[in-house]
């Protein structure tokens, strides 16, 4: 009893902890934040994410990211119709797991 008692008062600080991402979803999540920019809506939730995110990152990585974010923000403002819709798509879709 006692035992369990205690895996249970564990648990939920556990469950609360943010996941360390992969270095590949946090570039992700940086191009998404980019994309949301550059199209002129609300990049907050993934700038929050990619801001919790970068602790304990190597420098290369964090400085990739931020390259990562500045392309896509460009290819966004530059993007013709097609490729805006395809962006959309992208920010609207895959970059959605990275909103929260």
């Amino acid at each position: 009893m006692v035992v369990a008692a205690g895996v249970a008062a564990v648990t939920p600080a556990s469950a609360s902890e943010t996941r360390h991402m992969s270095d590949s979803a946090y570039l992700a999540a940086a191009r998404c934040a980019g994309i949301a920019q550059g199209l002129g809506s609300d990049a907050s939730a993934f700038d929050k994410v990619v801001d919790e995110q970068s602790t304990g990152r190597e420098t290369f990585v964090a400085d990739r990211a931020a390259s990562t974010r500045e392309d896509a923000a460009r290819q966004a403002r530059r993007a013709g119709a097609d490729t805006k819709a395809h962006l959309t798509a992208e920010r609207d879709g895959a970059c959605q797991a990275y909103a929260n």
